[in-house]
């Protein structure tokens, strides 16, 4: 109640020194919201203000004038309060302020540098996974759009790997995947360039192989992958 009250007060003091209302609603807005609250409100009724004045509507007005100009133009008091309060909320900045805003930037820093979300080097694998049996199937159907796809998936997949987990448990996946995995897939594009069946065997086949021989070097040679069989999805031996 007693800010209620301080805050009639307030405008009562503004409404006997200033004659635009504008003015004196903004003094009682920067002592309740603080400076940001004011700013908004001041370049909110500009920007109405103009608006109506010229006969458009706000959206329009937005995209034809600049507010802040027609705020120090037009409303030159409404301008100085406004410059005003982003001074005193600058000043009031402390040193706490400063070690939170240093910590915020840092994290931004490293979320620029690393992305904001690494994949598992498990869901990677699935990923793999599915793109394998699914370039199978469309090869098989001897369609080499697709099947091309698939490989090139397959590829930015396996280039995840190099960029999230190059090393893992102590074993360099980016060198497996650069001397292993990407000289098969290499194979698979030339077979399907080619739009040849019987070699798009072969090249699944090392293909296979290839998945099987990385999982045993990287010390995970109980996950054996296969060729599909009989239409299903499944492609991993249990």
């Amino acid at each position: 109640m007693s800010k209620i009250n301080g805050c009639k007060g307030m405008v009562w003091n503004c409404a006997k020194l200033m004659p635009d209302p504008t003015e004196c609603v903004t003094i009682v807005i920067f002592q309740v919201l603080g400076c940001t609250g004011s700013f908004v409100y001041l370049l909110f009724r500009t920007v109405l203000a103009e608006a109506a004045r010229s006969g458009t509507g706000v959206g329009l007005y937005l995209i034809e004038h600049d507010p802040f100009e027609k705020m120090k133009t037009s409303r030159p008091i409404s301008f100085g309060l406004a410059v005003s309060m982003l001074m005193i909320g600058c000043d009031q900045t402390t040193v706490k302020d400063d070690a939170r805003l240093e910590e915020v930037l840092e994290r931004v820093e490293v979320l620029e540098k690393h992305g904001s979300y690494t994949p598992a080097l498990g869901n990677i694998m699935i990923t793999l996974q599915a793109y394998h049996t699914k370039l199978y199937y469309a090869g098989m159907q001897q369609n080499w759009e697709l099947a091309s796809y698939f490989t090139h998936e397959l590829e930015e997949t396996l280039e995840n790997v190099q960029e999230h987990h190059p090393e893992h448990h102590e074993v360099d996946l980016d060198r497996l995947v650069t001397e292993m995995a990407f000289p098969a897939l290499e194979y698979m594009e030339e077979a399907i360039g080619k739009k040849d069946a019987d070699e798009f065997e072969r090249g699944f086949e090392r293909l296979t192989n290839t998945c099987n021989s990385c999982h045993a070097a990287s010390g995970y040679s109980i996950i054996k992958i296969r060729t599909p069989e009989n239409g299903d999805f499944l492609n991993q031996r249990f």
